[in-house]
């Protein structure tokens, strides 16, 4: 199953729409660009932390490995994060948060995030686009600490919670 809309298209409903992945997040900047990478937004949820919004029709390794780098770049630069955007907080205890919003999440997504020693949360919404029944789920991507880097002795992952809760039943999953 092909997704029902394109990247532009799902970019400008998460845009006018931001409350809906998440009250109280605000958009501070638009497609943030570091090196090559880039996210399509940065927001600042309702605690002040910063939130970095990928969106792709279909969440692949690709989408993860983008919002990754910017993510592993605004750890490592806080101070420059600070001043580009005074409004959001960032520091070693209070990370950026990672947000995707797809149609679609590939199975090499979900790979490339347990083989990064990052995990999908239960923070899953189903957003209805609001045309020709079209719907794209957002969720979190958050650091599992017990395999963070540095760590001598491989540490069995632990379960995430299903991407897919049961209220999602029926949703396409995991395409190839």
């Amino acid at each position: 199953m092909e997704p029902t809309v394109d990247a532009g298209t799902l970019g400008a409903f998460v845009e006018e729409n931001l409350d809906a992945i998440e009250r109280g997040l605000l958009l501070v900047d638009s497609r943030y660009l570091v090196g090559g990478a880039w996210v399509e937004f940065v927001a600042r949820d309702a605690g002040g932390s910063l939130a970095l919004v990928a969106v792709d029709p279909v969440a692949d390794h690709e989408t993860l490995l983008r919002a990754a780098d910017v993510y592993w770049w605004c750890r490592k630069h806080p101070d420059v994060i600070r001043g580009l955007f005074p409004p959001v907080r960032i520091s070693e205890a209070r990370p950026p948060r990672m947000l995707f919003v797809a149609q679609r999440v590939a199975r090499s997504f979900l790979r490339s995030a347990s083989g990064l020693g990052f995990e999908a949360t239960a923070n899953t919404k189903l957003l209805d686009l609001g045309a020709d029944e079209n719907a794209a789920i957002a969720f979190e991507v958050t650091r599992n600490h017990a395999r963070a880097p540095g760590r001598t002795a491989p540490v069995p992952p632990r379960r995430a919670a299903p991407i897919f809760p049961a209220q999602f039943a029926g949703f396409p999953r995991f395409p190839e």
